[in-house]
Order: structure tokens, then C-alpha cells, then sequence
């Protein structure tokens, strides 16, 4: 697969010389290098942050509008700060100062670099981790009715990570590449892909990366971006919504005596009853709740694995909810639906159809809040502000000036 970095204009050179900063550290922080410089993880992010001002100062494109817009950022930013405990919060925190940041920066070019990154890293760490430079962490589970799971980490601090950013990586590619994605980088993601399940058994990211592969085919046949769809896109605004609805109802009304309840639970590994015993261990708050103890799978900073029992929500929604809170989950879902509905106007289907799919991921993946499992993320700024554009506007625009350089 080919991996080719943008040309950057002079006045995004700032933004992405942070950005680059942020993801490298931000991705290892998921590997076992993270004991190397987790004490001054802040400290980096910190200087990210300053070399965004930086570049606002010296673009002076602050307008009013503008402003009112990072103020809605920034202070989104600032509750998760206030109310995290750890540098993965401070991570989380960092998407939307960046997301402020590339409000004005055409999305596409950020793809470009975060999948020449992403593999990048994805790859050092795991040949690091075959070389026993960093340990290869192997794990056998027991599951339900008598399943046998075998998993490595491949260098990584849990198995979904590698799988996960790859994910991330393959929807970027579906977005930036469209009717032109090739065949033979399709089948690499997707050899790739199936080489990460083989050895991490994360299923059902695999299942989403699958999806995201067979958009890219059919963008490919259809060549036309899925611009002509009507309904599907429309149906599809709510989608944070309605998937935040459907794991509040899902905690609340779960029941292992309720037949499809109960199988559906055992088939998303206890995410359900997890789910539910959070609520009834924790409850909500406005301003999120400091007192929370979840206990995953994954390793510590220096490697090692809890002995304590496994109690972990795995659920976008019901960790943003209690951890942060009800005013930021509301601010978070008007952020989302916003975004929906801006992309939707411009007849940016395939986004549309995209973002519904990370909608629906984060019922079974909470990782995909970090900026280094999802960088569409990115996209509040734009949404906020507006700069998202159709892409029938853009090639009309390109038309026109062809035609005046002609002239």
C-alpha cells in the first residue's frame, strides 16, 4: 500500500507539526513503550495545545464566529479536564482543541497523514514486539459455554488496540480515497485485517472494519460516492442519538431471564450486564462522577495485568454518560447530530453512512472516543463553523476555474 503525505500550506504548518506530535505519543501511549514517558504525557499535550494558539495567533482568524466556536470547544475541553483523572481523559480532552484547530483544514489531507502514521506505528510496534524488543503479551480466556479464546497483544497494552486503529485507518481510507480506492490496497487492509483477528480474536472490530472495506468496493462499482442515495442518509442522522437511547434502554431493561437478552449478551461478552451493573453501582451526574473503578483486561503502564475481577464498560455512551456527565453528554450529542445533519445538507452521503457506522461501534468499543482510534472526530470544527462543503460544490468550483485559467 502506498502511503504519500499532502502538501501542507504555510499557515497549517503548526497545526499539523501538533497534531503529528499528539498521534505519535497518543498511539504508543496504547503500546508497552508508554512506560518510557507516561510522567510527562500532559507535558507534550500541553505543548500541542500551545503551538495551536500559536498558529491562531499568527493566522489572526479569529473572528467573532470563531471565537464563539472555540469557546463551545475549549469549554468541552476543559469540563473533561476537570473531571479526568488520567492521561487517557487528557487525550480525550485534546480532540476537541484540535478539532477547533482544523476547522478550516480540508479533512482529506488529514486522512493522508493520520493512515501514513497509524500504519506506521501500528507496524513499529508490533515488529518491535516479534523482536522482543517490547513483550508480546499472550493471554488464554475462558468464555461462556466452554470457548477457549487465545489472544496476543502484539506489543500493544490490550488486543482490541491494534485491531482498533486499524479500523480507524480503514474508514479514513474509504473517506479520502472514494470511487478511486484500488484494489490491491483494499486487499491489503483487508489480508491485513484478517491477520490481526487471527491473532488478537477481536471480532467484532473486525466485523466493522469488513464493512468499511465493502463500502470502499462499492463506492468503487458505483462511482459516485453514493451521492445519489436519498433515504438511507436521511434515516441515518440520529444515528448517535438512537445509539445512545439503545444503550441506556439496554442497561436499564436487561435480564438474563429475557431469551434474546440473555444471547445477545453472551455474544457481546457480558457488555450488557457490565452495562448494567455500572448503573446500578454508580448512577449518573451533571458533572460526571469522579468515584468510578472499572477494571479491564488490558495492562498498566509497565505491562501487568489486574488480578482484580473484570468489571469494564465497554459502551461509548454509558462511559462518556457517567464518567463526564449530563451536560457533556449533551453538549456531545449536539456536537454529533450537528455534524450528521451538516454533512447530510452538503450531500456528503458517504460521511453520513461513515460516521452512522462509528455511531453504531462505540454500543461495543469506547475506544473509538480517542483521537488515535477516530479521527472524525476532527470533524466538530468544520461542523461548528460550517466549512463543510459538498463535493458536487467543490468540482463546480474547480470547473469554473479551469475554465477562467482557459480563458
Amino acid at each position: 500500500m502506498k502511503l504519500s503525505i499532502p502538501k501542507i500550506k504555510k499557515n497549517e504548518q503548526l497545526f499539523f507539526l501538533a497534531y503529528i506530535i499528539f498521534m505519535i505519543f497518543s498511539v504508543l501511549m496504547h503500546s508497552l513503550y508508554y512506560q518510557y514517558y507516561a510522567g510527562i504525557y500532559k507535558y507534550i499535550a500541553g505543548v500541542c495545545i500551545l503551538l495551536l494558539l500559536s498558529q491562531e495567533i499568527i493566522n489572526k482568524s479569529l473572528s467573532y464566529r470563531a471565537l464563539a466556536g472555540a469557546i463551545i470547544l475549549y469549554l468541552a475541553a476543559l469540563l473533561l479536564v476537570i473531571q479526568g483523572t488520567g492521561n487517557v481523559q487528557t487525550s480525550f480532552a485534546c480532540v476537541f482543541v484540535f478539532a477547533f484547530g482544523a476547522r478550516s483544514i480540508d479533512f482529506k489531507k488529514i486522512c493522508g497523514i493520520t493512515i501514513s502514521l497509524t500504519l506506521t506505528l501500528i507496524f513499529f510496534v508490533i515488529v518491535s514486539s516479534l523482536l522482543g524488543i517490547i513483550e508480546n503479551y499472550h493471554v488464554i480466556q475462558n468464555l461462556q459455554g466452554g470457548e477457549i479464546r487465545s489472544r496476543y497483544f502484539l506489543g500493544f497494552r490490550y488486543a482490541l488496540n491494534a485491531p482498533a486503529m486499524l479500523c480507524n485507518v480503514i474508514l479514513l481510507y474509504v473517506y479520502q480515497k472514494r470511487e478511486k480506492a484500488k484494489v490491491l490496497e483494499i486487499a491489503f487492509l483487508f489480508v491485513f485485517s484478517l491477520i490481526l483477528y487471527e491473532f488478537t480474536n477481536s471480532r467484532l472490530t473486525f466485523y466493522t472494519s469488513i464493512i468499511g472495506l465493502i463500502i470502499a468496493i462499492i463506492c468503487k462499482i458505483r462511482k459516485d460516492n453514493l451521492e445519489n442515495l436519498q433515504k438511507v442518509p436521511k434515516i441515518l442522522i440520529p444515528s448517535f442519538l438512537v445509539c445512545f437511547g439503545i444503550s441506556i434502554w439496554l442497561a436499564i431493561s436487561y435480564s438474563p431471564s429475557v431469551t434474546w437478552m440473555q444471547e445477545l449478551n453472551a455474544f457481546l461478552s457480558n457488555r450488557l450486564r457490565h452495562g448494567q451493573n455500572s448503573f446500578m453501582m454508580y448512577g449518573v451526574s451533571l458533572f460526571g462522577l469522579g468515584n468510578i473503578e472499572w477494571v479491564g483486561a488490558g495492562l498498566d503502564v509497565y505491562g501487568r495485568q489486574s488480578t482484580e475481577t473484570y468489571f469494564y464498560v465497554d459502551n461509548l455512551y454509558i462511559q462518556v454518560l457517567q464518567r463526564y456527565g449530563i451536560i457533556f453528554m449533551a453538549i456531545f450529542l449536539a456536537l454529533t447530530t450537528a455534524l450528521m445533519i451538516q454533512c447530510y445538507k452538503k450531500k456528503e452521503n458517504l460521511l453520513v453512512i461513515l460516521l452512522a457506522i462509528i455511531a453504531f461501534h462505540g454500543l461495543i468499543d469506547d475506544g473509538i472516543m480517542y483521537l488515535q482510534m477516530n479521527t472524525f472526530w476532527l470533524l466538530f470544527g468544520p461542523a461548528v463553523f460550517g466549512y463543510i462543503r459538498s463535493r458536487s460544490v467543490v468540482r463546480e468550483k474547480n470547473r469554473h476555474a479551469g475554465m477562467r485559467r482557459a480563458v
